[in-house]
C-alpha cells in the first residue's frame, strides 16, 4: 500500500510541474519519465532547469520529499557535431 501511496504522490508531484516542461517529438509531447524514486523532466530549453527545479521542490514539499540538488544529473540531446 505504501508503494502505491508514493507512486500517487510523484504522479501528482509530476503533474504540477508538467505544464512548464515537454519535448515533442513527431508530434507526440513527453513531460516526464518516473520510476521508483527516480524522475526524468524533459526540457526542451536549459534555461527552464532552474524554475522546473523549484517547482519540482514546492510542488513536493507538502508530502514531506526533499530535492537533493547534488544529485541532479542533466544532459543534452539532439545537438552532437556530425561524424567525420
Amino acid at each position: 500500500m505504501a508503494l502505491a501511496l508514493f507512486c500517487i504522490a510523484i504522479d501528482w508531484i509530476l503533474s504540477q510541474v508538467a505544464p512548464q516542461v515537454g519535448i515533442t517529438v513527431e508530434n507526440q509531447c513527453f513531460t516526464d519519465l518516473a520510476y521508483a524514486d527516480d524522475a526524468v523532466m524533459f526540457l526542451s530549453d536549459e534555461d527552464q532547469a532552474a524554475d522546473c527545479f523549484s517547482a519540482l521542490s514546492n510542488a513536493a514539499a507538502p508530502f514531506g520529499l526533499k530535492d537533493v540538488m547534488d544529485q541532479h544529473k542533466s544532459a543534452e540531446f539532439g545537438k552532437w557535431a556530425p561524424l567525420q
